[in-house]
């Protein structure tokens, strides 16, 4: 699992790239800033963490978000479903 986070193509690195700009979703109440990555296929079932083979056979999408709008995504699936934030 360490190499999976560590070193140049490592989630660490991946973070910090994504990081730094705005809020891709942008719901109600959002911060502005981006502080997390979301991913469109939760890591719980299996989804890539950083991009790669595994994430380009799955489709998975990376968004960055600030931390309000990600426990939203969360707490909303209905319509972070329908919005397509979720898989």
């Amino acid at each position: 699992m360490q190499a999976t986070y560590a070193g140049k193509e490592g989630r660490r690195a991946f973070v910090a790239q994504m990081l730094g700009g705005m809020c891709e979703v942008q719901w109600e109440n959002c911060t502005g800033m981006a502080q997390d990555v979301h991913e469109w296929w939760a890591r719980g079932t299996g989804g890539a963490i950083v991009p790669g083979d595994k994430a380009a056979r799955q489709g998975q999408r990376f968004v960055a978000v600030c931390r309000r709008c990600h426990g939203e995504l969360d707490l909303d699936l209905p319509r972070a479903r329908n919005e397509g934030w979720v898989r």
